[in-house]
């Protein structure tokens, strides 16, 4: 059953560290100190809080959306502001999950800001599939592995043909990190929160593929339910992997909070998934611009569709009966396409 969201949207990120997280959330103590080089500074979280602390003291999940904020991480890319995925569970009984890590470039900013959420150790680490913007965060050379113990790795066994230098299965071996491949079908349950694989089917024992569509396609689906609250992150799967999954689970897809696939391209993010997805909050990372074509869908469908290109850094959160949410940054309506997302809002009736 769908619940109405509460907006908490921060006017300017002062406004949000002075006045938006003093009444719910704990400022880390004593007066947090940067480890980010000066020239990386500006793309970091605002957000200073213990949230394990937060999350365990109310009895609710939290996400925490990762955001480039204009980082340029491949001047020489087509996207050179594509940082990846990434996002911090943190569950009702303060336990931590971080699904996916980004790009290996976006890296030091991602492991300040965990810092910054007030976390110590990862209980897990969660990896949808063997891509750079999705993995090498955790993999490089001062990224996630080597700056948090992590209790349990999950991944679905994949392996990537391209990567001569990583493979999943051997690193966490080779770092004495538990890990588990996941499938469709398995249950997993931590601090009250089932979560429920529904994709792929079996790529367990070291499955290698080749191909960015393959590899996508491959990626880990998993459902997080918390009492009445549930949440559906996608990895990138592309348009014909959700229409075999509609076929499949139908309604069980139908969910409060979606992380739309594949940073919310085109690719992606057809009618039929927005449809039986039907989520109340949709989210878009990676720093891609979501088409005017999907946001409809989503929008058509009663979503609020958040991204990190228009609003920064995002936080969920859920009780496990009603959802709220806050952004980092007002969104600006300055472009033909951010009016057009203005628009189908107002149609929507979501302003």
């Amino acid at each position: 059953m769908k619940r109405l969201a509460s907006k908490l949207l921060a006017t300017s990120l002062a406004a949000l560290m002075l006045l938006g997280l003093t009444a719910c959330q704990k400022e880390v103590q004593p007066p947090y100190v940067s480890r980010l080089p000066q020239e990386l500074e500006p793309y970091a979280l605002a957000w200073q809080l213990d949230a394990p602390e937060l999350a365990g003291r109310r009895g609710e999940i939290h996400y925490y959306f990762m955001a480039g904020e204009g980082m340029v991480i491949n001047a020489a890319s087509d996207y050179p502001e594509k940082w990846g995925d990434a996002t911090l569970v943190v569950f009702p009984n303060g336990e931590t999950m971080l699904i996916d890590a980004a790009m290996g470039a976006y890296a030091p900013v991602l492991v300040e800001n965990l810092r910054r959420l007030g976390v110590e150790k990862l209980d897990y680490l969660f990896i949808s599939h063997p891509h750079d913007d999705h993995s090498y965060g955790a993999l490089v050379e001062g990224g996630v592995l080597d700056s948090f113990e992590v209790g349990t790795a999950y991944h679905s066994g994949l392996v990537n043909a391209a990567w001569s230098k990583y493979s999943l299965p051997e690193i966490f071996a080779g770092r004495g990190i538990p890990a588990q491949e996941l499938k469709a079908g398995d249950v997993l349950t931590i601090g009250g929160v089932e979560l429920k694989v529904f994709s792929p089917e079996d790529c367990t024992g070291g499955v290698t593929a080749k191909g960015s569509t393959n590899i996508n396609n491959l990626s880990l689906v998993v459902r997080f339910t918390y009492g009445e609250h549930t949440a559906l992150f996608t990895g990138d799967i592309y348009v014909e992997r959700e229409r075999e999954l509609v076929l499949q689970y139908g309604r069980e897809l139908d969910v409060d909070l979606l992380k739309m696939p594949h940073h919310g391209t085109e690719v992606s993010n057809s009618r039929d998934f927005a449809k039986v997805t039907s989520p109340e909050i949709a989210v878009a990372m990676g720093r891609r611009m979501v088409q005017k074509e999907n946001y409809y869908y989503y929008a058509a469908e009663g979503a609020r569709v958040l991204m990190d290109e228009h609003d920064g850094y995002i936080h969920i959160s859920s009780d496990g009966k009603t959802m709220a949410y806050e952004t980092s940054r007002q969104r600006l309506i300055d472009t033909p396409l951010k009016q057009q997302y203005a628009a189908l809002d107002k149609w929507a009736g979501l302003e």
